[in-house]
């Protein structure tokens, strides 16, 4: 049990049901882990399937072939490793994942360095930040998603990519920058889902418990934009909300609920 919520307990200042301490504890484990960091290679996927489906797939009927030399440089990224790993036919066995996404970045690289002027070139440019960001190499992967984040034909990814440059900024200490790229996020968004999810992150930034080096603690400031975030998201028991805005205004009501603590 945290610190924090095991004193309330222990003093009898806390008189909620079980289900409800529960449900605290776990929201707490949740955001005391994420702190900016566990979610970037999550994220970092999310931009590239994105991509491929949003963008790669649109023009692939005017650049068949780029398109198909692209895949064959990405499917590196499926490749096993690891001890044990078993072989997929067509694809080698990596010794690690750093040997898997270092061969993935050198990969792209070559396709870049051939078709760096093509549409796919922007999806090629997001995957291999993503292979950076999975090698820990945070601040090429930032140069490189602010790259394409500039490029007129990377709309479609505009959400994916300011969220994901968010991420890097914070471990990167620079969270002036963060809330600049999440505030863009919020600003690209069509969906109220991305837009709530933009708010909560500018709320976290914020939150006693998930404050980053270099901002203060502002619990009414971040209550602001939890707020925010929960106007543009269905209510919890709305019987046709979509199980995925369900699961945010709960995540979101979790949040406020340690602010009181």
């Amino acid at each position: 049990m945290p610190p924090k919520i095991r004193k309330k307990a222990e003093t009898g200042g806390l008189n909620q049901p079980d289900q409800v301490m529960t449900s605290l504890q776990t929201t707490y484990g949740y955001i005391d882990k994420f702190k900016y960091h566990i979610v970037i290679g999550f994220v970092a996927i999310i931009l590239v399937l994105l991509g491929i489906s949003g963008f790669v797939s649109y023009r692939a009927s005017n650049q068949s072939e780029v398109s198909h030399e692209f895949f064959e440089a990405f499917k590196l990224a499926d490749a096993p490793s690891g001890e044990g790993a078993e072989k997929v036919k067509g694809l080698p066995v990596f010794e690690d994942d750093s040997a898997k996404f270092t061969a993935l970045s050198e990969k792209l690289d070559e396709f870049l360095a051939a078709n760096g002027s093509s549409d796919v070139a922007t999806v090629a440019r997001a995957s291999k930040a993503s292979a950076l960001i999975k090698l820990g190499k945070f601040g090429e992967a930032y140069d490189l998603l602010k790259e394409v984040s500039e490029s007129e034909v990377s709309a479609v990814l505009a959400p994916a990519i300011q969220e994901t440059l968010g991420y890097l900024a914070v471990k990167l200490g620079n969270p002036e920058e963060a809330q600049g790229h999440f505030q863009a996020m919020r600003d690209a968004s069509r969906s109220a889902y991305l837009k709530a999810r933009a708010l909560m992150h500018l709320g976290d930034m914020s939150h006693p418990m998930t404050t980053v080096e270099g901002m203060t603690a502002d619990k009414e400031k971040a209550r602001g934009y939890y707020d925010q975030a929960l106007e543009l998201l269905p209510k919890k028991d709305d019987p046709e909300a979509d199980r995925l805005l369900k699961g945010a205004v709960e995540e979101i009501e979790g949040r406020i609920a340690l602010l009181s603590l």
